[in-house]
């Protein structure tokens, strides 16, 4: 109620992400596993849900969302709000490809296509203006697929999510998953069931003395390295199990000599890199951890597929392994090429889940580490739709 009292403030256009991030989706969702009569034809996948079950069972999502993906049968009245986010953004489409109606296919991915968009760390005026035609459409359409008892305020407010961002900024930025995040955090602080309220008490203390001593110049440095080798130890189990190459890069995962084939030898001459050079299994750059294939100890996640940038030009690339050779890094990847229609609509000319062919066969190449742009969530669950997308915030948390 005191929020209520701001005058800056219209609810009216700050309460809406809910509804989209959990009713809406919900709605839908359940309209595709049950036996819903509409206007034009029964949508229901409900003699195909074990499909769709195996389909997302296969998914093996980026380490930056915790949860791993639960089959919709007999879930989908017991499922997160973040579980929801994830099977909104990237798994509905390639799950459901083929098994719903294209018409209502198409309709679900101008959903999915605007929330990418006003959940992104920057939007821009021609972003927006995209969101809100795909928006648009999904509004207008709605009625005519579902039929008028489907109607309800959800469907409704959606058509008012872009202006929303427009008053108030990204979805993330007004959205209820941060507290939520916070709420998981708080609980990981208990750690038995007596004085649960003190060691809660206990750990925040910790952390706002270690905040105070981080802003002190006397002390920040060695609050720093402390943490540095928690956070070190943490991850790899011993730091005997990191190389600290600079600032910004470490290699962790060590592995046998690096021995070049014959297709990579014009490359290593190229980059002048030595027979003494180190072969690594796992980097961690500007704090983000990117493994490659070769790591075998990572089964149920990919964190091995990113967007490089060359020359100007941006490519998708499966990390094979790294190397580093007199301090400096490398990695070694062959390129996922887009399929020719890459969007998830032939109609469209841009989308945020990028279709990628995995039967054309593509060489080996070595790239410095700098080339590496953002980590990319591979998402393989049904190989004839293979699709690659890039997390539109990790502000939120999971």
């Amino acid at each position: 109620m005191v929020l209520c009292q701001i005058t800056c403030m219209d609810f009216y256009w700050v309460l809406q992400s809910v509804c989209c991030l959990c009713g809406l989706i919900l709605q839908n969702t359940r309209n595709f596993t049950r036996n819903a009569k509409c206007t034009l034809i029964i949508i229901s996948v409900t003699y195909y849900v074990y499909d769709v079950d195996k389909r997302l069972e296969n998914m093996r999502p980026l380490d930056v969302i915790s949860r791993r993906p639960r089959p919709l049968s007999g879930n989908i009245g017991h499922l997160k709000a973040n579980e929801l986010r994830s099977w909104l953004l990237y798994y509905s489409l390639p799950c459901m490809e083929c098994i719903l109606p294209e018409i209502y296919w198409n309709h679900f991915a101008l959903l999915v296509e605007a929330t990418h968009i006003l959940l992104a760390d920057k939007i821009s005026k021609d972003d927006l203006s995209w969101a809100e035609s795909c928006l648009d459409l999904f509004y207008k359409y709605f009625e005519e697929l579902y039929a008028k008892t489907k109607c309800g305020l959800n469907v409704h407010n959606c058509s008012h999510l872009c202006q929303s961002v427009r008053n108030w900024g990204p979805l993330w930025a007004w959205s209820c998953f941060g507290f939520e995040s916070l709420n998981g955090r708080i609980i990981k602080q208990v750690h038995g069931t007596r004085n649960a309220c003190s060691q809660v008490f206990k750990a925040f203390s910790g952390l706002k003395t270690i905040h105070s001593m981080m802003s002190d110049g006397r002390t920040k440095e060695i609050v720093k390295e402390g943490l540095t080798s928690m956070i070190i130890n943490k991850q790899s189990g011993g730091m005997n199990n990191w190389k600290v190459v600079n600032d910004a890069i470490s290699l962790g995962g060590k592995s046998d000599t690096f021995i070049a084939s014959e297709e990579l030898k014009g490359q290593v001459q190229l980059y002048n890199i030595s027979d003494s050079a180190e072969k690594y299994y796992k980097i961690r750059k500007n704090k983000v951890t990117y493994s490659s294939v070769e790591y075998k100890h990572a089964t149920k996640t990919i964190n091995y597929v990113a967007e490089l940038s060359i020359n100007e030009s941006k490519l998708f690339v499966e990390i094979q392994y790294f190397l580093c050779d007199q301090g400096r890094v490398y990695l070694c990847g062959k390129e996922i090429p887009r399929k020719e229609n890459w969007c998830m609509l032939k109609e469209w000319h841009r989308s945020k889940l990028i279709r990628v062919d995995r039967e054309i066969s593509t060489i080996h190449f070595i790239a410095p580490v700098e080339f590496l742009c953002d980590k990319l969530f591979y998402i393989d669950g049904n190989r004839s739709c293979v699709c690659i997308s890039k997390v539109p915030n990790i502000v939120e948390g999971d």
